[in-house]
């Protein structure tokens, strides 16, 4: 028999740069391998805050370790701007956050920008580990003062300060000696007592959760029904799976899969004509190859999808396929945005959200003002009359292109307006139609 798997849950550590938020996650998996030396939660991988940034290639590290009740993956965040970044795009997530204060100074903008951040994403779990203690002396009346000032601090951010946990020690006096000195670790273990109270949501099977399917292409081959290419957003899709299309069609429109195929996107160097003699120009053409059959598609792959009961002018890119009654649409959502500019007046934006473009409105939200950084901004964002409608719901994430700028704005969904809510055709609960 295998073990037994615990249930899995993401923890990061919020704070200013320089309080010791690397130090209590290097601290955390030594504590935790002290206290089960049998288990083996898996080894510690880095990746960028901004795609394709090389001078932050580990910028964001996720190191994971386990107590008696869960599994944890610790987020660490070396830069303000790339853990925004990070969980506004989908790169990393947080069931519950680490707020890392030195006792010795007082948290500022980059942690009063990360507690927006986790209230607009929706985050209500919450610990405050006040870090550097051994720098008071053992003054107990220093201790008391750094504690009212970070739950001063919360209160005037809008959380609640008197309620929240606080959790006082040194995280570099446990990380000396390696996780085994008790005295210095009984701070740690009281931080991970508390993480193992919180109440979390369990993290569902990729086979339970519902189906949502981008559309990329639609291809099309002779005396044959047309192979659909999509990108797996969420769930697994497999043969005979009943989806529904979202799109521009004002009824339900449900299709069956009847099977998937391999693809490849494969670039080739192809001459063009010659304008002039001895001068050959060419060109880089993508096609699609294909690979054979396949079985199970999970997400983040490309697939192409032989469905029933459509025609190949019914879908285009920016389409969607999804689990039916799962996920709805909307002509308007708030959303918080990554950006310096965004929430400062109202202009329109090129609206990107898994191959669908549509021009929207971006409007900054009545009674939110920009973070002390000037980094986030809550928005409303209102799709242009004419759009044709785009499957979202909270925690979708999006793109804001604008003129003249090198890189789009980075979003994520929290909240639908406009009788925006899920439209399910039929109960989940209910047999599916027949397609």
């Amino acid at each position: 028999m295998g073990a037994i798997r615990k249930p899995e849950a993401a923890v990061g550590g919020l704070g200013e740069h320089g309080h010791g938020k690397t130090t209590l996650a290097e601290a955390l998996v030594l504590r935790a391998r002290a206290r089960l030396p049998g288990t083996d939660p898996g080894p510690a991988h880095t990746f960028a805050g901004y795609p394709g940034n090389r001078d932050r290639l580990d910028s964001l590290r996720v190191a994971p370790y386990e107590t008696e009740a869960r599994r944890y993956l610790h987020l660490d965040g070396r830069y303000h701007t790339d853990l925004l970044h990070g969980l506004i795009a989908g790169q990393a997530r947080m069931d519950g956050a680490v707020l890392v204060v030195a006792a010795n100074a007082e948290a500022r903008e980059q942690a009063a920008e990360q507690l927006r951040l986790m209230r607009w994403l929706g985050v209500r779990q919450l610990v405050v580990f006040v870090n550097k203690l051994d720098a008071l002396m053992g003054s107990h009346e220093l201790r008391d003062r750094a504690e009212w000032r970070v739950r001063d601090f919360l209160t005037r951010q809008g959380w609640p300060g008197d309620d929240l946990p606080v959790v006082c020690g040194s995280a570099s006096a446990a990380l000396a000696s390696q996780g085994q000195d008790e005295g210095a670790c009984r701070c740690l273990d009281e931080l991970l007592a508390v993480v193992d109270s919180w109440s979390l949501p369990l993290v569902r099977p990729v086979e339970d959760e519902p189906l949502l399917l981008r559309v990329e292409e639609v291809a099309t081959l002779p005396h044959r029904p047309p192979l659909v290419i999509v990108q797996v957003e969420r769930g697994q899709v497999k043969a005979d799976h009943v989806v529904e299309v979202i799109g521009p069609a004002s009824r339900p429109h449900f299709v069956r899969v009847l099977g998937l195929e391999q693809v490849a996107r494969v670039k080739e160097h192809v001459p063009l004509a010659p304008r002039r003699k001895h001068f050959q120009r060419y060109e880089d053409v993508e096609r699609l190859e294909w690979l054979g059959r396949q079985k199970v598609a999970l997400p983040g792959e490309t697939v192409g999808l032989r469905l029933r009961g459509l025609k190949a002018n019914e879908l285009e890119r920016g389409h969607a396929l999804a689990t039916p009654g799962s996920i709805g649409t909307a002509g308007a959502f708030e959303a918080v945005l990554l950006s310096r500019t965004a929430g400062l007046y109202a202009a329109r934006r090129m609206l990107c959200i898994g191959g669908a473009e549509v021009l929207a409105n971006v409007v900054p939200s009545v009674g939110e003002l920009d973070g002390p950084l000037g980094l986030l901004a809550c928005v409303r964002v209102e799709l242009l009359p004419g759009a044709f409608p785009i499957a979202l719901g909270p925690g979708t994430r999006f793109t804001l292109g604008r003129r003249g700028a090198r890189s789009p704005e980075w979003g994520v969904v929290t909240r639908l307006l406009g009788g925006g809510e899920c439209r399910p055709a039929f109960p989940i609960s209910a047999t599916p139609p027949k397609v």
